[in-house]
């Protein structure tokens, strides 16, 4: 079903066949759409106006998409999509760390596209609905986690800065305790909205680069341990 509000759309796209796909998909689905071609302008609007949902192309001609990313600020109340010509685990890894809340590889399947868009405009529109307390911080073994501030701080040390993926996937594992989780489940509970695109390769960089940082052995990891073909497993003690 449409969405029951207006929303306002910002594609960030040089291409103009790219642009014309996406407002074929959205102008008849109740959303009010913008384009810019270039990464500079869209940083601009994302400022001045009230923008539901920014759909940004990584391969922008003047600064990236990541650089566009970068300069959102950490309580935006926006959704983002980040657009990519290429299946890049790299690319797509680091957009999902420097915040967005999705990805679609070019060309898209118009349904699917939908899909994506409407999950992650629910998604804020939730947000801007309600007031919503602090989270709660979650402690696992001698560790703390503050997904308000996305750290986690180990008894006694001063606090660890994860990335907006390592901590997405932290959630997930510490509300999922000592039980499997597949790859494909860990990428539905990353991605509400699904995907036809196997990408498994980004869950297992993030939780290398997860175990770095919470883990006294990163090959020998006591809380999040690899299930030899299955997935993960996630042990809150530690043991």
């Amino acid at each position: 079903m449409p969405p029951t509000s207006v929303k306002t759309v910002l594609i960030a796209e040089d291409d103009p066949s790219v642009v014309l796909a996406i407002e074929e998909v959205l102008s008849g689905e109740g959303f009010v759409l913008r384009a810019v071609a270039r990464g500079r302008d869209a940083i601009e609007l994302l400022k001045q106006d009230d923008i539901d949902l920014a759909i940004i192309d990584i391969g922008l001609p003047d600064v990236s998409g990541f650089d566009v990313l970068k300069s959102f600020e950490k309580d935006r109340r926006f959704g983002t999509i980040v657009l990519t010509g290429r299946h890049d685990t790299i690319d797509v890894v680091l957009g999902l760390e420097l915040g967005a809340d999705d990805y679609i590889v070019k060309p898209f399947e118009p349904r699917e596209f939908l899909a994506r868009v409407r999950s992650v405009v629910r998604r804020y529109s939730l947000i801007r609905g309600h007031v919503h307390e602090p989270p709660s911080p979650l402690v696992f073994g001698r560790w703390t986690f503050d997904p308000s501030t996305r750290t986690v701080k180990h008894t006694g040390d001063k606090p660890v800065k994860l990335t907006a993926l390592e901590g997405r996937l932290l959630r997930i594992f510490i509300e999922n305790p000592n039980q499997i989780l597949t790859r494909d489940r860990i990428l539905d509970l990353l991605h509400p909205a699904g995907s036809e695109i196997p990408f498994d390769r980004s869950i297992d960089v993030t939780v290398t680069r997860l175990r770095r940082k919470i883990e006294q052995n990163a090959r020998r990891p006591q809380y999040i341990k690899t299930a030899h073909g299955d997935g993960y497993l996630f042990s809150p003690k530690g043991e």
